[in-house]
Order: C-alpha cells, then sequence, then structure tokens
C-alpha cells in the first residue's frame, strides 16, 4: 500500500510539472515553427490547430527598405501564460516596441518568458524592416496562450512593398501641396507626400523645434506628379516631440509639424 502511494505521488509530481512547463508555452521561447516553415507547428509536445486567438494590425502597403511599427493583439481565451513565434517571409524583425516581451530568436521573435495577459487582451508591438524589392511579403505567427494542447496558427498578414520614392499617378495636379504625413503620430516610419504642378527643382527636409536640419530626403529636379517619401528614425537619435518638415519649390514652399511617439 505504502509503495502504491509513493508511485501515485511520483506520478501527480511528474504530471503536475509537465502541466506547469507547459502553462507556460517554452519559457525560453520558441522559434522556426510558423507556416513559414513548418505544416507541423510544434508538433513533438503540441498538435498544430486551425482556430487563432490573435490578430496582426500594421499598414497593407510599406516601401522598400522602410522600418514600420506593427502590431499583435492576443486575446486571452484561457488561464495561463501565452507563448508566440513570429516570422517574416523576407523582411527583418525586431523587439522595438515590445522588448518587453520579446527576443530575437533564429531571426524571428519569440517570447523572452512565459506572456501574462491582463484583462482580455493584450497587443505587442515590433519592428518590421521591409526588403529592398517591390513586391510582397508575408508576417507569419503560432500563438499559445495557456496549456491548451495545440500551438494556433494566426491568420498571416500580407504587406504590399512599392517603390520608396515615385509618381503616384500621372495625373498632372492642379496645385503644390504638401500633406500630411501618415501615419502621424507615427514611431519608428511615417510616409511624406507632395505635389508638384509643374516640373521644377525640390528640396524637402526634416527638422527638430528648434528649425535644425536632421536630414535632407529630397535635394534635386522633378517631374510633374504626386510623389510619396518615407522617413524613419531608425537612423537618428531622435526623442518623443514635434518635428518639421518643409518643402522648397521654384515656386513655392510649404512647411508641415508631424509628432513622433516612442
Amino acid at each position: 500500500m505504502k509503495a502504491y502511494f509513493i508511485k501515485s505521488l511520483l506520478t501527480f509530481c511528474f504530471i503536475f510539472s509537465f502541466s506547469i512547463s507547459d502553462i507556460y508555452s517554452w519559457p525560453t521561447g520558441v522559434s522556426l515553427k510558423t507556416r513559414k516553415t513548418t505544416s507541423q507547428g510544434c508538433s513533438n509536445c503540441h498538435y498544430y490547430g486551425t482556430y487563432s486567438n490573435a490578430v496582426f494590425s500594421g499598414p497593407d502597403t510599406v516601401y522598400k527598405g522602410q522600418s514600420v511599427q506593427f502590431t499583435i493583439t492576443i486575446n486571452k481565451l484561457s488561464t495561463g501564460k501565452a507563448g508566440i513565434d513570429i516570422a517574416a517571409f523576407s523582411g527583418l524583425l525586431d523587439t522595438a516596441g515590445g522588448g518587453a516581451y520579446l527576443k530575437i530568436k533564429d531571426g524571428e521573435l519569440t517570447h523572452k518568458e512565459g506572456i501574462t495577459i491582463t484583462g482580455t487582451s493584450l497587443s505587442i508591438n515590433f519592428l518590421y524592416i521591409a526588403p529592398n524589392y517591390v513586391g510582397q511579403d508575408t508576417l507569419y505567427a503560432t500563438l499559445n496562450v495557456g496549456y491548451v494542447g495545440k500551438w494556433c496558427w494566426v491568420p498571416n498578414k500580407i504587406i504590399h512593398i512599392r517603390q520608396s520614392i515615385g509618381i503616384e499617378n500621372n495625373t498632372e495636379p492642379v496645385h503644390y501641396e504638401l500633406y500630411q504625413n501618415y501615419p502621424n503620430p507615427f514611431n519608428p516610419g511615417t510616409v511624406i507626400s507632395y505635389s508638384l504642378k509643374n516640373n521644377t527643382f525640390v528640396n524637402l527636409g526634416v527638422y527638430n523645434i528648434e528649425g535644425k536640419l536632421i536630414t535632407t530626403l529630397v535635394n534635386g529636379f522633378q517631374k510633374t506628379g504626386k510623389y510619396t517619401v518615407p522617413f524613419s528614425v531608425t537612423d537618428y537619435r531622435l526623442s518623443s516631440g514635434v518635428y518639421y518638415y518643409r518643402l522648397v519649390t521654384d515656386e513655392s514652399s510649404e512647411t508641415k509639424s508631424m509628432l513622433l511617439l516612442k
């Protein structure tokens, strides 16, 4: 009887320790387990599922080489902590904005430890750096919230990559105009657009609140049309605050403000 009791106790402890480990969804993080590289998920200890309780959000269109912030929102549908693996087919990923939860492993993003979700959902920001080509890219993610026996696919996010600077269309603008940047507020990247009525010399610069030039985005002759130019703070040590961008042509000049929030 005593031997049976000890055997039962050891079995319970083993099952309990296994369950605790699974609740934390691979405490050290997991990578190479998205649909980018496998159709089986983790497979060794979990089976894969088709339902999902998370979603990507961010722009559908970016510019080649641009750094853009994306978000993955995890809904708390069960108890326990969350584990995640995020991958991009071609672009690069970084933890900027989500360093409290994520780390880089094998070029992908995964949890540093089991992620606690307080409330009904948790949104985690991360940085996506577009490849230097025009075309299409895809974000993938595999997720487990608590130990539910399976890692689940998050719906893929398709990203369209466009030329970093160029004429938007061939219709002739009726006037010169500098548009409000988008998104605004931004972090780390935004897009500045403007239209040119005539062929002209163009200078487009970004300035701090004291009027000091940070960078020149355009400085040369351009034909009539609508143009878009990406701006990212990744290469500059800029703090949160108001910045200005100024468009100067042969016939006009205009300045607008934009807000950086870190």
